[in-house]
């Protein structure tokens, strides 16, 4: 069940990626033509995000590509079907998603018509208890890299990659599994 609901946390926005220390490499300025697929991609993050909110899977499905991966921390290795599986169980779990959820990109490679991009996502969110069914706001933070393709349907996400699981918050306390 973990798996389940790290996935989907991990795709609940079409875009996620970061390195393990959370740096770029780059070393020069970005170009015009990568400030605007960066700009691109970000705004395919932010609309999913708003898709979150509004609980609409379809749309948070959108911006993946029909070969998506997921490449969890433990090495686990889910396809698209599996991840959309286990977004409609923790969407039909999640009781709101918070306007505090951002996800922010940290770095981007452009490699002609794919781009890997590493972000910093802060994921806010009510649950129920498990027990009595209370409301408790659970927060995450998780860094990815992802690989997204231009297709002619925009910028896709084909694979992500869970790089490092941060802090995760229960009620605003530091919660430790």
């Amino acid at each position: 069940m973990k798996k389940l609901l790290a996935a989907s946390i991990a795709v609940l926005f079409c875009a996620s990626a970061a390195f393990a220390l959370g740096t770029c490499p780059r070393t020069s300025t970005l170009t015009d033509q990568e400030r605007f697929v960066r700009d691109e991609i970000q705004s395919r993050i932010d609309e999913s995000i708003e898709a979150a909110e509004a609980n609409d899977l379809p749309a948070r499905m959108h911006c993946f590509a029909s070969d998506l991966t997921l490449r969890l921390v433990d090495g686990t290795v889910l396809d698209r079907k599996q991840i959309e599986a286990g977004m409609k169980r923790d969407s039909d779990w999640i009781l709101s998603v918070s306007d505090q959820t951002a996800v922010r990109i940290e770095c981007i490679e452009l490699q002609g018509t794919e781009a890997i991009v590493d972000t910093d996502q802060h994921f806010v969110r009510t649950v129920p208890d498990r027990k009595d069914g209370s409301p408790h706001e659970l927060i995450t933070n998780v860094k990815h890299r992802e690989t997204w393709v231009y297709t002619r349907a925009g910028w896709l996400t084909r694979r992500i990659e869970e790089v490092k699981q941060g802090t995760t918050y229960l009620d605003g306390k530091l919660y430790e599994e």
